[in-house]
């Protein structure tokens, strides 16, 4: 029997991505309920985004994040088409989300590889 490790080779570089700083949420332990930060606009986004991955040495990771990425699916979406732009340089898309938005269908066929992860916590009911 052969001994597989459970990580990935890191070959890449990270770019992460904080979509927005609102959730739908308000979990104690969170941050970002208190932050008023100005959110940029999409093209500006989408230019950092695009300048990030063409001026990486290696492969890159997005990895988006917020408050709820999916309370901006518009952004979302601009970021996909930017990585699939740039499909070969991009290793692949994380989300980081508490999974309660529904993922229009734009995400289903995204031609980069795309991971989901879930993060739940207990909510209050006051």
């Amino acid at each position: 029997m052969r001994f597989e490790p459970a990580f990935e080779h890191y070959d890449f570089q990270n770019i992460y991505v904080i979509t927005t700083y609102r959730c739908n949420w308000q979990c104690d332990f969170c941050l970002f309920r208190f932050n008023e930060e100005r959110e940029a606009p999409l093209n500006e986004i989408a230019d950092r985004l695009e300048y990030s991955i063409t001026d990486s040495p290696q492969r890159v990771y997005i990895k988006i994040t917020g408050g709820e990425p999916f309370l901006k699916q518009s952004l979302l979406e601009v970021i996909f088409e930017v990585a699939k732009a740039h499909q070969d340089k991009v290793y692949k898309i994380g989300i980081g989300t508490n999974g309660s938005i529904p993922m229009r269908p734009f995400f289903a066929d995204a031609s980069v590889r795309t991971h989901i992860f879930l993060s739940r916590h207990d909510i209050k009911d006051d």
